[in-house]
């Protein structure tokens, strides 16, 4: 391994900005099961201009009668940046009765929280000011969020203009790895319309035997990267690693920029790693349930009754879009000094995985999840097994 020890997860985010769509069943509501599981669920669309209405989730619940903790971890003041920033390294647990607390809120990091606002007030000094509402649980932000929206006329819910952000998790299922867009924030926006977007961050691993075919009638070219990303379960399998998955994601770049990017994705006998800069469009709608399309947790409670279908899944009843293309736009840059000259250079790292390292990993994580048959007579094996985020966006020009 050329540059480091650890695989972990990268950059994974995205921004909307559009027009708010909902309806009366992009909202579940104290769902419960047969095992006393109480859940909320939000499908929540945003046209993003053009008719490209990209969609984004919030998911969360408790089991009646059993005691849940939520973990956080602790903030800490940045000097450089004059304000409260993540301590990852200082972790605990929140009672869930306890979720409200402000002693023990005042004491959680930024990133723990889901940030809504989509009211105004008035301030001291008489202007109107959005009127932001933090939440440690997503079932809290949920029913907050639907209360608010459906105190607004239909024509006029889905006439608001939003940001909406939050990360992107890849769920594996069958072999399938579906990409799964949940927020972490949504405010009410003043973007007019020419600055509608769907925008994403990914740090992806490439190989010259990830490209694949270009497209003549929409000037885009097919690779198939590796995303790596932390899964914990599948199946009810613990697996707790961050695994490199395969997704497909198409460039639509210029034609230099293409010929640019290609020719260092060629070089890469062994695996680079980049972070990609793209947007989200919508492929087409779908009337079938999409396993894939769920984490692992609420798969559980679709396959084992305890939920319908439909019901849970607002992609059949909206007759609405699960699948959307990632196409590629922009690499990310950095500044760095040249001898007294700033200069904008590419950030990638190439070569910094050999083909049989990073697949190793990829064929450890199958292992664990579908054990290889073996004979019936045990043997040994001597195989060993194995907040700046956002910054990036204000960096691309649009």
């Amino acid at each position: 391994m050329a540059a480091q020890t650890e695989f972990k997860k990268g950059n994974a985010s995205f921004r909307l900005v559009g027009m708010l769509r909902v309806n009366d069943r992009s909202f579940s509501l104290n769902k419960k099961s047969s095992s006393g599981f109480i859940s909320n669920q939000a499908y929540i669309g945003v046209d993003c201009g053009e008719g490209n209405v990209v969609h984004a989730r919030m998911f969360d619940g408790y089991i009646e009668g059993k005691q849940k903790s939520i973990y956080v971890h602790g903030k800490k003041y940045d000097e450089n940046y004059k304000r409260d920033v993540d301590n990852y390294s200082d972790s605990f647990q929140i009672s869930w009765d306890d979720r409200f607390s402000p002693r023990l809120l005042d004491k959680v990091g930024p990133s723990c929280f889901t940030t809504v606002g989509l009211e105004k007030t008035i301030n001291a000094e008489k202007k109107e000011e959005i009127d932001e509402m933090k939440f440690l649980s997503q079932y809290d932000a949920i029913q907050y969020i639907n209360d608010v929206l459906y105190k607004i006329k239909a024509e006029e819910r889905n006439n608001l203009v939003v940001d909406v952000r939050g990360s992107i998790q890849y769920n594996f299922y069958e072999g399938k790895v579906t990409p799964q867009k949940t927020i972490t924030s949504i405010k009410l926006s003043n973007a007019p319309k020419e600055k509608f977007s769907s925008k994403f961050i990914q740090t992806c691993y490439i190989n010259k035997d990830n490209i694949g075919e270009f497209d003549p009638v929409s000037n885009t070219q097919l690779i198939t990267a590796r995303v790596p990303e932390y899964i914990s379960k599948v199946d009810g399998i613990e697996v707790k690693r961050t695994v490199p998955l395969r997704q497909s994601m198409h460039l639509d770049l210029s034609i230099g920029a293409m010929k640019t990017l290609l020719k260092w994705f060629k070089k890469e006998d062994q695996y680079g790693r980049y972070v990609l800069i793209g947007r989200f469009s919508d492929i087409g709608s779908t009337e079938t349930v999409d396993l894939s399309n769920y984490s692992d947790d609420v798969r559980e409670l679709l396959k084992s009754g305890d939920w319908d279908e439909e019901e849970s899944n607002p992609t059949v009843s909206n007759n609405n879009s699960a699948s959307e293309d990632m196409i590629i736009t922009n690499i990310k840059t950095a500044n760095v000094d040249d001898n007294g000259i700033q200069r904008k250079v590419v950030v990638r790292e190439p070569n910094i995985y050999t083909v049989p390292e990073l697949e190793g990993i990829y064929t450890d994580f199958i292992n664990v999840i579908n054990p290889p048959e073996t004979d019936e007579m045990p043997f040994e094996s001597d195989d060993d097994s194995d907040d700046d985020w956002m910054a990036a966006f204000d960096s691309v020009e649009n």
